[in-house]
């Protein structure tokens, strides 16, 4: 069943059962919630940017399938197919650069390879990879816009599972989002609250609309509730409002892709009328 209202579009069975399961499993045997990242009051995530996720997808035929899948430039076309309205989207093209690195880049700068180098020289190293990304970036999307009239824009994803206490106060993603997805592996727990994804939107026509609203500028539009193979995709624009209710008295294990299909440079149209911006947070891929 797809079903679809302003900027927003939800897919069931997006993925079969059977895939959803394996996936779940290939990430708890590849990706153990007792290492990595954690932020969001209960979120564990593995970036497509870190030596984490090219283990995840090179121990895992599911994975590797799933990420081809969600990179394929037809999936982009697609979403722009569905969502874009007024033809300002027709020109996005996806690229490669933070989800690109080496594997042994990511190793050495992070830490956790054999080479003795001391603490000050690898800061030293990130700084100046972290800025050759950034000259990197820029220079892909000033070519492609001289060349080509095209805006590319980079797939950031990652594979999280959320627990008790993971939630999100409304708020709208980063300015260079064009479009964002969350594709769900498992429904919750029935009888427990908290884990859906709230849709709001504005109480009234503002001059300019806040990153980051009160609950009290706005009113809930819709909630989409977890389930297996559920595929969520919205268009980001300054009002696109949404949040995650905090989830209580689960037994369950909230198991979800993020991704967003982030511009590389300039500015994106569709935060015209924004009162504040957001930045992309490469910090936590690159």
């Amino acid at each position: 069943m797809i079903r679809a209202m302003r900027d927003l579009l939800v897919v069931d069975d997006w993925l079969d059962a059977a895939t959803c399961r394996r996936l779940m499993e290939d990430g708890d045997a590849s990706c153990p919630t007792s290492s990595g990242r954690t932020f969001h009051g209960g979120r564990h995530y593995v970036p497509n940017t870190t030596d984490d996720w090219h283990t995840l997808i090179e121990g895992s035929q599911a994975w590797r399938e799933l990420e081809a899948r969600l990179s394929s430039p037809d999936f982009l076309r697609w979403i722009v197919s569905r969502l874009d309205g007024d033809g300002v989207d027709t020109d996005l093209t996806p690229t490669r650069v933070y989800s690109g690195r080496r594997r042994t880049v990511e190793r050495l700068l992070r830490g956790d390879d054999r080479l003795d180098v001391v603490g000050p020289c690898r800061r030293l190293a990130r700084r100046l990879h972290h800025l050759q990304l950034g000259l990197r970036r820029r220079a892909l999307y000033r070519w492609h816009r001289l060349m080509g009239r095209r805006t590319v824009v980079e797939l950031l994803c990652d594979y999280s599972r959320a627990t008790d206490g993971y939630g999100r106060v409304v708020h709208r993603d980063s300015d260079m989002r064009r479009y964002v997805f969350l594709l769900y592996l498992n429904a919750l727990d029935e009888g427990a609250s908290g884990g859906d994804l709230d849709i709001y939107r504005p109480l009234e026509e503002l001059e300019k609309s806040p990153a980051w609203p009160e609950e009290d500028q706005c009113v809930l539009e819709d909630s989409v509730r977890p389930a297996q193979g559920r595929l969520v995709v919205f268009r980001n624009a300054h009002d696109s409002y949404h949040g995650v209710t905090t989830m209580t008295g689960h037994g369950t294990v909230r198991h979800f892709v993020y991704g967003g299909f982030t511009q590389l440079g300039g500015s994106n149209p569709n935060m015209e009328g924004s009162a504040g911006s957001i930045p992309t947070e490469f910090h936590l891929y690159a």
